[in-house]
């Protein structure tokens, strides 16, 4: 689990449809992940609707965030404005997204990716106390090319099951050797809200 403390979770996902069918599994994923909390302090629950018909209930948060999933909506600025909305008044946003390097990496991953400018448009016009971080830099890079993406495209295998202590040990050296090399960035995180002040 993401966190490990008090309060209440609740995670949205609309689902992956086809001919207007949900023919992915993401209920059985969540009920495995939300279960995982049964012991904890932390109530989690999962609903399969869309961020639209969720924000319409009315409910408010303190913390929204989103992992690699902006770069699948259609109207990015409405589903910002919406998680806004939700959000209580010293609440925070969260979100991961790819940045373009990342199209080497995961190929054509979503919609889009996005540059340190784009997402200033998005997040910082009418919330000056943002912040955009880069994540990653050349050595993850080269560690996932060489890991991940090339051995799944060129041999059909994932090296990482092969080998999962070496490419533990490999990825976090790597990390603390991107910021002596910091480009090829292969996302950037960002948080704003009216909370962002606090942290």
């Amino acid at each position: 689990m993401l966190f490990r403390s008090k309060g209440l979770y609740t995670g949205i996902d609309p689902g992956e449809k086809e001919k207007g069918a949900i023919n992915d599994h993401i209920i059985e994923k969540w009920q495995s992940i939300t279960g995982k909390s049964g012991d904890t302090e932390l109530k989690c629950s999962f609903k399969q609707i869309s961020l639209e018909e969720f924000a319409g209930e009315g409910k408010e948060f303190n913390c929204i965030f989103s992992c690699s999933v902006l770069e699948h909506v259609d109207d990015i600025q409405a589903a910002i404005n919406l998680m806004n909305s939700l959000l209580s008044g010293d609440g925070i946003t969260a979100h991961t997204v790819p940045a373009p390097f990342s199209y080497f990496l995961y190929g054509p991953h979503g919609y889009r990716r996005f540059s340190s400018k784009k997402l200033k448009d998005l997040f910082c016009q009418a919330d000056k106390s943002c912040r955009i971080y880069a994540l990653g830099g050349a050595f993850s890079f080269f560690i996932h090319l060489g890991f991940i993406t090339l051995p799944l495209v060129l041999l059909k295998k994932d090296i990482r099951q092969s080998f999962p202590g070496l490419y533990k040990k490999m990825l976090y050296f790597c990390l603390r050797l991107d910021h002596y090399l910091p480009f090829l960035h292969a996302g950037y995180g960002i948080i704003a809200g009216p909370g962002v002040s606090r942290i």
